[in-house]
Protein backbone atom coordinates (compact mmCIF):
# COMPACT_ATOMS: atom_id res chain seq x y z
CA UNK A 1 0.00 0.00 0.00
CA UNK A 2 1.61 3.70 -0.85
CA UNK A 3 2.32 5.84 2.11
CA UNK A 4 -0.31 8.37 1.05
CA UNK A 5 -3.08 6.06 0.87
CA UNK A 6 -2.03 5.15 4.62
CA UNK A 7 -1.62 9.13 5.83
CA UNK A 8 -4.88 9.30 3.97
CA UNK A 9 -6.33 5.93 5.95
CA UNK A 10 -4.50 7.74 9.09
CA UNK A 11 -6.28 10.60 9.61
CA UNK A 12 -10.28 9.12 8.18
CA UNK A 13 -9.40 6.58 11.22
CA UNK A 14 -8.43 9.29 13.61
CA UNK A 15 -11.76 11.93 12.21
CA UNK A 16 -13.76 8.59 12.88
CA UNK A 17 -12.27 8.12 16.40
CA UNK A 18 -13.71 11.26 17.65
CA UNK A 19 -17.16 10.74 16.22
CA UNK A 20 -19.24 11.02 19.35
CA UNK A 21 -22.81 11.32 20.57
CA UNK A 22 -24.41 13.06 23.46
CA UNK A 23 -27.08 10.82 25.18
CA UNK A 24 -28.25 11.29 28.09
CA UNK A 25 -25.78 13.15 29.83
CA UNK A 26 -23.11 10.85 28.41
CA UNK A 27 -20.40 11.03 25.53
CA UNK A 28 -20.85 7.28 23.15
CA UNK A 29 -17.98 7.39 20.98
CA UNK A 30 -18.35 5.38 17.71
CA UNK A 31 -15.21 3.09 17.79
CA UNK A 32 -13.66 2.95 21.73
CA UNK A 33 -13.27 -0.82 21.59
CA UNK A 34 -10.76 -3.66 20.26
CA UNK A 35 -14.31 -5.39 18.64
CA UNK A 36 -15.01 -2.18 16.91
CA UNK A 37 -11.50 -2.85 14.63
CA UNK A 38 -13.73 -5.84 13.33
CA UNK A 39 -15.92 -3.54 11.51
CA UNK A 40 -12.97 -1.23 10.29
CA UNK A 41 -11.21 -4.54 8.77
CA UNK A 42 -14.40 -5.34 7.08
CA UNK A 43 -14.85 -1.54 5.54
CA UNK A 44 -11.45 -2.32 4.77
CA UNK A 45 -11.53 -5.34 2.68
CA UNK A 46 -15.06 -4.00 1.25
CA UNK A 47 -12.75 -1.14 -0.07
CA UNK A 48 -10.34 -3.63 -1.46
CA UNK A 49 -7.15 -1.63 1.13
CA UNK A 50 -6.57 -5.16 3.51
CA UNK A 51 -6.82 -8.67 1.90
CA UNK A 52 -10.24 -10.56 2.36
CA UNK A 53 -9.61 -14.53 3.44
CA UNK A 54 -12.11 -16.93 2.88
CA UNK A 55 -11.48 -19.63 5.91
CA UNK A 56 -11.45 -17.24 8.55
CA UNK A 57 -11.11 -13.03 9.79
CA UNK A 58 -6.86 -12.59 9.72
CA UNK A 59 -7.55 -11.07 12.96
CA UNK A 60 -3.39 -11.21 13.72
CA UNK A 61 -2.68 -10.40 10.30
CA UNK A 62 -4.86 -7.20 10.53
CA UNK A 63 -3.76 -6.58 14.23
CA UNK A 64 -0.35 -6.20 12.59
CA UNK A 65 -0.67 -4.43 9.64
CA UNK A 66 -2.22 -1.95 12.13
CA UNK A 67 0.92 -2.02 14.03
CA UNK A 68 3.05 -1.59 10.81
CA UNK A 69 1.09 0.94 9.48
CA UNK A 70 0.81 3.19 12.63
CA UNK A 71 -2.76 3.29 12.77
CA UNK A 72 -4.06 5.90 15.62
CA UNK A 73 -5.83 3.34 18.23
CA UNK A 74 -7.74 6.70 20.24
CA UNK A 75 -9.39 4.90 22.80
CA UNK A 76 -8.62 1.84 21.64
CA UNK A 77 -5.28 1.43 23.17
CA UNK A 78 -3.69 -2.09 24.08
CA UNK A 79 -4.15 -3.18 27.28
CA UNK A 80 -4.26 -7.04 28.51
CA UNK A 81 -4.38 -9.90 26.39
CA UNK A 82 -4.69 -7.44 22.43
CA UNK A 83 -6.54 -6.76 19.84
CA UNK A 84 -6.68 -10.15 18.05
CA UNK A 85 -7.94 -11.90 21.22
CA UNK A 86 -10.56 -9.18 21.57
CA UNK A 87 -11.96 -9.07 17.79
CA UNK A 88 -12.13 -13.37 18.11
CA UNK A 89 -14.20 -13.14 20.87
CA UNK A 90 -16.55 -10.43 19.34
CA UNK A 91 -16.25 -12.92 16.13
CA UNK A 92 -17.96 -15.70 17.99
CA UNK A 93 -20.12 -13.75 19.72
CA UNK A 94 -21.67 -12.24 16.17
CA UNK A 95 -21.77 -16.30 14.83
CA UNK A 96 -19.09 -15.14 12.54
CA UNK A 97 -21.41 -12.58 10.72
CA UNK A 98 -19.90 -10.22 8.05
CA UNK A 99 -22.55 -7.42 8.63
CA UNK A 100 -23.81 -8.51 12.24
CA UNK A 101 -26.08 -5.56 12.63
CA UNK A 102 -28.49 -6.79 9.41
CA UNK A 103 -29.19 -9.92 11.48
CA UNK A 104 -27.55 -10.47 14.95
CA UNK A 105 -29.85 -10.12 18.67
CA UNK A 106 -26.33 -10.04 20.31
CA UNK A 107 -26.22 -6.75 22.17
CA UNK A 108 -28.18 -4.41 20.08
CA UNK A 109 -26.57 -1.37 21.13
CA UNK A 110 -23.25 -2.22 20.31
CA UNK A 111 -24.83 -3.54 16.99
CA UNK A 112 -26.62 0.06 16.38
CA UNK A 113 -22.59 1.34 16.91
CA UNK A 114 -21.25 -0.57 14.61
CA UNK A 115 -23.56 -0.18 11.76
CA UNK A 116 -23.10 3.70 12.50
CA UNK A 117 -19.73 2.99 12.12
CA UNK A 118 -20.09 1.48 8.88
CA UNK A 119 -21.43 3.61 7.33
CA UNK A 120 -19.68 6.36 8.15
CA UNK A 121 -16.18 4.84 7.85
CA UNK A 122 -17.21 4.14 4.35
CA UNK A 123 -18.63 7.08 3.16
CA UNK A 124 -15.08 8.70 4.48
CA UNK A 125 -13.08 6.04 2.47
CA UNK A 126 -15.38 6.79 -0.68
CA UNK A 127 -15.19 10.45 -0.30
CA UNK A 128 -11.30 10.06 -0.41
CA UNK A 129 -11.24 7.96 -3.29
CA UNK A 130 -10.41 4.70 -1.31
Amino acid sequence: MEEKTIVTLRCVLSSIQRMRKEKDGLTIFLMWDFADWIVLMEVLQDHGLFKMTPQRPPFARFEAWVEETKMPMGLAEPYGEGMTYFMSKAYRDIHGARYPWRDVTWCPDMMKRWRALYQNLDRKLTEQGL
